[in-house]
């Protein structure tokens, strides 16, 4: 590298549905660049947390990370600015993130009184109700034209918004990184990653950073895996590149080389 080059970034990692403080620990052994704490939900989620119980553990995020090195994101799917940046306020969070079935409005509103903080706005690419590609698509650029610092996208059931634990349609959600490489919005992959296909993921879709939260878990167990939680950032962070993630490149990690991902 000469001086003039820039320095390479990498894809990186978020894990969500953090419900303890153990699974903090977990998170920041493995390197994460942000968790995830949902708290306000309108469809099942087996690691919504109360506002207070949310507030303690991004305090301790702080203790564990330092301040500035750790993105805390608010999860909800609450449609009520007020609430939500309510939430942001007391819960204390860099990031907002919109995982609701929400109107325009909301977002405009949230994104006006965000106090400086990112918003990212969820993108469900399914088909489900009749939606379709072009819906997803047209949902993550309305996203970049209010301002979002970032889509996250996310597969929907019939009865989740989130924690599916599926995939969905990767070619839809490489469709949506081209149209917006544009523009200033990042896009974040979600839904049904895991350690063992995080790296096909990111090859399909290319984007600027991945978010897991059943993907990490144990059969069968609502903690975090810690060896699921370093395994899945130490591929997303093998994927680096200098002006977009389009054009990023993969290094095979040196601790994976001849093992599984597990």
């Amino acid at each position: 590298m000469t001086v003039s080059d820039p320095e390479p970034l990498h894809v990186k990692a978020k894990i969500c549905g953090i419900r303890s403080g153990d699974d903090l620990t977990k998170a920041h052994t493995a390197g994460a660049e942000a968790v995830g704490l949902i708290c306000g939900v309108t469809h099942f989620s087996e690691d919504c947390l109360l506002p207070d119980e949310a507030k303690r553990l991004s305090t301790r995020a702080i203790e564990l990370w330092g301040q500035g090195a750790v993105t805390r994101t608010l999860v909800t799917h609450e449609a009520n600015p007020d609430t939500i940046l309510g939430f942001a306020e007391l819960i204390g969070v860099e990031r907002i993130q919109l995982h609701g079935l929400i109107p325009d409005e909301t977002v405009h509103a949230v994104m006006n009184h965000r106090d400086g903080r990112e918003v990212y706005r969820a993108v469900h690419v399914t088909d489900l109700d009749g939606a379709g590609p072009a819906d997803a698509l047209d949902a993550a650029l309305r996203a970049a034209e209010f301002g979002c610092a970032g889509v996250v996208l996310d597969t929907r059931t019939s009865d989740r918004i989130g924690g599916t634990g599926r995939v969905h349609d990767w070619t839809i959600s490489r469709k949506i990184v081209e149209a917006l490489a544009g523009t200033s919005t990042q896009v974040s992959l979600a839904g049904g990653l895991t350690p063992d296909n995080v790296r096909e993921a990111i090859d399909e879709v290319r984007p600027h950073s991945v978010d897991v939260n059943t993907g990490v878990q144990e059969p069968g167990d609502l903690d975090k895996s810690a060896t699921r939680c370093e395994a899945f950032t130490r591929i997303a962070h093998s994927w680096t590149y200098t002006d977009h993630p389009l054009h990023a490149t993969f290094t095979e990690p040196k601790a994976l080389l001849g093992a599984g991902a597990r």
